[in-house]
């Protein structure tokens, strides 16, 4: 999980850093106007959680013009390759004279493009070395305009465990995550966009998780809340939606203990549970859904006309919707494939040896993809092309 952390003993007051995950966490203790939503989708065996985080006050540096706005990019592409996007826009003169020193802009701009690695541990607090980040295959971007300077960079981190695991994961504040597998995440990406304006971060992964647990014909979910973060109230507003599957109804919920003064308010809509917690109210130390189909009798069932629709649909398209189906997976897999090569060309051309390197990787990946059968013959000699055509225009 990122931080962006600038050296707390440079700061002039107490607000300490520009945040992406690990450091705004820490700043929302402090911080009584976020409000937070969480969508928490299960099924059994597997959990997709998405949460948002919205302050429509501005970050303090950038209130007090040493920065304009920053934004983050994390992107999971296997399990030991996370691609991360940073880009900041900042005050030059008002920056280096609080911060940097450096004697001018050109000298600055040396520095990064010599020592990647002490602008990422700088400014954003990445350790190149614990997070298995080479500084070859880092792309650091920067450019200065008038007073304005713009610094991007783009790297991969290999020691994903220790990253996301490690130093927390920028989702589920507050939550305990003992029964989800955070080490075989299926999929993540987290983005925040600190701006003039406001601030806003999203976080979504995918994993194992045995969250969800079948009893006949009903489920039962519940959600654990770590211990330290029932001990104060809640700084800010937030909401906890909890999806249970798509064919059941939730039938009950339970928010358990309750604290002395607490009122949490619960809502059910068909197959979703939503916990609203006020700022100022203690969490409980867990949240329990329970769901199971709804209840018809065997007359409403076989009389219902959408039965009858739905069973001849079935029998006469299954065929070509299973085709159909199989088709759609390809093709997003191609789309993504095809969006990734492009996108590995941009960031990397001006670097042909790094470019050539992860276009390798990214071909193991497209053959992996059509043996498993994930895209056709055809979309494989289209992909492999396109390759070949933008590496060609490295030569020209």
């Amino acid at each position: 999980m990122l931080v962006i952390a600038i050296s707390f003993s440079m700061l002039p007051f107490e607000e300490t850093a520009l945040p992406s995950a690990t450091l705004a966490i820490a700043q929302l203790q402090q911080d009584a106007v976020w409000e937070v939503n969480d969508t928490i989708e299960l099924t059994v065996g597997w959990v997709e959680w998405t949460e948002q985080w919205y302050n429509p006050q501005p970050h303090q540096l950038i209130e007090d013009d040493f920065w304009f706005e920053y934004h983050t990019r994390e992107y999971l592409i296997n399990p030991s390759d996370l691609f991360l996007e940073l880009y900041e826009i900042f005050n030059w003169t008002a920056v280096n004279e609080a911060f940097l020193g450096f004697t001018d802009w050109n000298d600055f701009k040396e520095q990064i493009a010599a020592d990647p690695a002490w602008w990422l541990n700088w400014s954003w607090s990445l350790n190149c070395l614990r997070y298995g980040i080479s500084t070859n295959s880092t792309f650091i971007d920067a450019e200065l305009d008038e007073d304005v300077a713009f610094v991007s960079v783009w790297c991969h981190i290999t020691q994903v465990a220790e990253y996301l695991i490690g130093d927390e994961l920028g989702v589920g504040e507050g939550f305990d995550f003992q029964s989800i597998s955070l080490g075989k995440l299926e999929t993540y990406e987290y983005i925040s966009d600190y701006t003039l304006t406001d601030r806003s971060i999203h976080v979504h992964f995918t994993a194992p998780a045995n969250i969800l647990q079948e009893q006949g014909e009903s489920y039962i979910a519940t959600i654990h809340i770590d211990a330290f973060e029932r001990e104060e109230p809640s700084k800010w507003t937030r909401k906890i939606i909890i999806v249970m599957p798509s064919i059941t109804q939730v039938t009950e919920t339970e928010a358990t203990p309750k604290s002395i003064g607490s009122s949490i308010n619960s809502e059910i809509d068909r197959n979703m549970a939503i916990f609203t917690i006020q700022q100022g109210e203690f969490l409980p130390a867990s949240f329990t859904v329970k769901s199971m189909p709804p209840q018809k009798t065997l007359l409403e069932f076989l009389f219902n006309p959408e039965v009858v629709v739905a069973f001849i649909a079935i029998i006469v398209l299954l065929p070509s919707s299973i085709q159909g189906i199989k088709m759609i997976r390809r093709d997003r897999t191609y789309n993504r494939m095809l969006r990734l090569i492009v996108k590995l060309y941009h960031e990397y051309k001006p670097n042909p040896e790094t470019l050539e390197k992860e276009m390798e990787n990214l071909t193991e990946s497209i053959f992996a993809s059509f043996i498993e059968n994930k895209i056709t013959d055809e979309q494989l000699e289209k992909l492999l092309h396109r390759r070949d055509d933008l590496l060609a225009r490295l030569n020209q």
